[in-house]
């Protein structure tokens, strides 16, 4: 790793976290700690998928209702396939948008909703702008009411607040996209990216997610119900998953009789991944800030979780990518 490196970690056992480590340097003249804020990319979308189905719990908004009666991107207003749009779809990224629309052009299908899996950022800023529009609520006051408070999380926020100052891990190659300097300012929130937390804080979330906390039994399973597959291995190799598919918010990868949800960030100069098992309830995540990739992240993984799916289910993805070359 890079000298201006931070690295967060920790350990999850049966819903409950169990260990927190962090190391490495924040800035160039402040080593890392637990109050070390990480921006985690797109880690974001499982906080933004969590309240959507808390807000479905509440009976304040339907996963499959049409999006488009409440409010639609104005550039795909006029799309008759707008009108297909769900909560469900864009969690899952079947909405047929891409990761995002080129700058300075308009968002368009890049497929027919529903009709497969293309991996969507668009289709996350659409679900928040439409939960935050039908329950006549600021966005991120709705993630503080509905997943932060009542998770018990003090220090996570889409954008800047003022108790952030001096604790932000700032990665070698810029911060997030080219220009971002850090949180977003105040209101400018993306549902996709870009969310600030501590390692405690996301891990106590993650831990709150694996419990099923404040969700029905019915919408526990719906959230890591195979929604739509996924790529998986190029070729056959033993280690990895029989399946890859796209739950609400979680990749979920089945070994066996064993599923584990899992989510992945990557921004420049930053790359985070979490993980649990539905059953067991064991997981872990590891944060990178600076120049880390997911190598670095696999040997974090090795040395607090040597156990893992995650680990065996990597490798065997790295030879089966070098066998289909």
């Amino acid at each position: 790793a890079h000298p201006r490196t931070a690295i967060g970690a920790a350990l999850i056992r049966d819903g409950k976290v169990v260990w927190t480590g962090v190391a490495g340097a924040q800035t160039d003249s402040q080593p890392a700690t637990r109050d070390t804020l990480f921006n985690v990319a797109s880690m974001t979308k499982p906080v933004t998928a969590e309240l959507v189905m808390r807000l479905a719990q509440a009976g304040r908004i339907g996963l499959d209702e049409p999006m488009a009666g409440v409010w639609m991107d104005p550039d795909v207003a006029g799309d008759a396939r707008a009108r297909r749009l769900t909560p469900r779809m864009a969690l899952s990224h079947q909405t047929g948008f891409p990761n995002w629309r080129p700058q300075n052009r308009r968002l368009a299908f890049a497929r027919e909703p529903g009709t497969g899996f293309i991996y969507s950022g668009e289709g996350y800023e659409l679900v928040a702008r439409f939960a935050a529009r039908k329950l006549r609520a600021d966005f991120e006051d709705l993630a503080e009411s509905h997943v932060f408070r009542p998770m018990g999380l003090t220090r996570i926020a889409y954008t800047w607040r003022p108790w952030m100052e001096g604790r932000v891990a700032v990665p070698v190659n810029g911060n997030g996209y080219p220009g971002t300097a850090g949180p977003h300012p105040y209101g400018h929130w993306l549902g996709a990216d870009d969310i600030y937390t501590t390692v405690g804080d996301y891990a106590a979330f993650v831990a709150g997610v694996a419990r099923g906390d404040g969700l029905s039994a019915a919408l526990r399973a719906e959230r890591l119900r195979p929604q739509v597959a996924m790529p998986g291995c190029p070729k056959p190799v033993a280690g990895c998953p029989d399946r890859v598919a796209m739950g609400l918010g979680w990749q979920v990868l089945s070994f066996g009789t064993r599923r584990l949800a899992l989510h992945e960030g990557g921004d420049p100069g930053v790359s985070a991944i979490a993980y649990f098992d539905a059953d067991t309830r064991d997981g872990a995540l590891i944060f990178l800030s600076g120049e880390g990739e997911a190598p670095l992240a696999m040997q974090v993984i090795e040395a607090i979780d040597p156990q893992s799916l995650v680990l065996s289910g990597y490798r065997a993805m790295m030879k089966s990518r070098e066998g289909a070359e």
